[in-house]
């Protein structure tokens, strides 16, 4: 199949049902250089492709108070961030926020992008 082609089917299905208590939902983000871009509006997802070793950032898991919550222990919650390559010798300097938020029936690692 073509990158960025997406079809439905018995074996090509948006929600997956998964042994455990939620289901999968599966999407795809288009890899081809086509798909990369609108030069119309000048901006591309270039940002999307893998990064040398050199450049990459860190993803941490975070635990913090969070009363009522059970995941990953009772009246604890989690967040998953990344922080971009020597962000903390990077004093003042703003950076772009991007929140992905997973519901109640997840955790943090449920927007992780797996490369």
């Amino acid at each position: 199949m073509e990158a960025g082609n997406y079809v439905m089917g018995p074996n090509n299905r948006l929600f997956v049902n998964v042994k455990g208590d939620q289901p999968q939902l599966r999407f795809q983000i288009p890899y081809g250089s086509k798909y990369r871009g609108c030069a119309g509006m000048g901006f591309n997802f270039d940002f999307v492709l893998p990064v040398a070793k050199q450049y990459r950032g860190a993803v941490s898991i975070v635990n913090y108070t969070s009363p009522g919550s059970i995941h990953p222990a009772p009246d604890i919650h989690e967040f998953t961030i990344y922080l971009p390559k020597d962000y903390e010798r990077s004093h003042g300097k703003a950076y772009p926020i991007l929140r992905l938020s997973h519901r109640g029936d997840g955790n943090g690692q449920n927007c992780r992008i797996k490369s």
